[in-house]
């Protein structure tokens, strides 16, 4: 008899940079948990990134492949699935009940560190200066003084992924409150098992197991060596080729690339560039504390 896929039932969908990974990583470790692997399959953000899961059915056979009875929440992290125009509504498609975890940092600590996180792959950011970048941001909508290859220009849109208030209020309006979690990077930085446990709640399992509590997705960028420069060329080259063959995403250049990360140090920001960015997102902070009922004065 044909193995029934079992599909996952909850969501951390964003944001980028606010502790995902670190849940994902403490959820994995629960018995009664079943977390995808890859992490981010982002096969429900299409629109913003590209995937190498383009049917359903190849989705959940890949990515939830090891799931038992014993798993009663089985779930994936694709950040970027929060500010997706069809993100949300195809998962409802599929899953009407499914849940929502989100996660949210101050502004200008996330864009400090995703700035930093663009170092890790071949799409290097356009400048070790943040605010560099930062001035870069209108024309970035336009797709210009992008990354060379960038296939998912969001994630260098730091206005864009940390004005929180538009793809919250979007959520709201179609997710029931009851279906949705929201924590704030500064309580579970603070105490992490505290805000697992109320996950562990949330997803109706055990909240007497405690995972293993460690440092996840430090910051690091990648040792350009030579031979990956030229995996990446070639991998490029041969896109079409490999296309017709069915040999894209193998995964090979991203293990490269992971074994081959070194510590990257953060670059100092002057006060007046914090001040800038502190005043650019204040009206968000403000009508996003409303909107989720959340002291956030201290962003501010």
């Amino acid at each position: 008899m044909k193995k029934k896929l079992r599909g996952p039932n909850f969501f951390i969908i964003g944001a980028p940079k606010c502790g995902t990974t670190a849940m994902a990583n403490f959820l994995n470790q629960h018995p009664e948990v079943y977390f995808s692997k890859p992490k981010e399959p982002m096969f429900f953000c299409q629109d913003l990134s590209p995937t190498k899961y383009k049917t359903f059915e190849k989705y959940l056979k890949s990515c939830f492949f090891g799931t038992n009875e014993n798993h009663k929440a089985i779930g994936e992290g694709s950040p970027l699935i929060l500010y997706s125009q069809e993100g949300i509504p195809k998962i409802l498609d599929y899953y009407p009940t499914a849940k929502f975890i989100v996660m949210l940092r101050n502004p200008v600590k996330a864009t400090v560190s995703m700035h930093g996180h663009n170092f890790k792959g071949m799409s290097q950011e356009l400048s070790r200066e943040l605010e560099q970048c930062w001035h870069y941001l209108p024309e970035r909508w336009e797709q210009k003084k992008l990354p060379l290859n960038c296939e998912a220009p969001i994630a260098f849109q730091y206005d864009r992924l940390y004005n929180y208030f538009e793809h919250l209020n979007k959520l709201l309006q179609l997710v029931n409150k009851k279906n949705l979690h929201i924590i704030l990077y500064d309580d579970f930085k603070k105490d992490s098992l505290k805000e697992y446990k109320k996950i562990c709640g949330f997803l109706n399992i055990s909240t007497k197991f405690e995972p293993e509590i460690k440092v996840v997705n430090k910051r690091s960028q990648i040792n350009m060596k030579w031979y990956i420069t030229f995996l990446h060329h070639l991998s490029h080259m041969t896109y079409n080729i490999r296309k017709k063959l069915k040999l894209t995403h193998t995964g090979l250049l991203n293990e490269i690339i992971k074994k081959n990360q070194i510590p990257l140090e953060k670059s100092e920001l002057s006060p007046e560039f914090i001040a800038e960015m502190k005043q650019f997102f204040r009206e968000d902070i403000i009508k996003t504390s409303k909107l989720i009922n959340r002291d956030l004065s201290m962003w501010l």
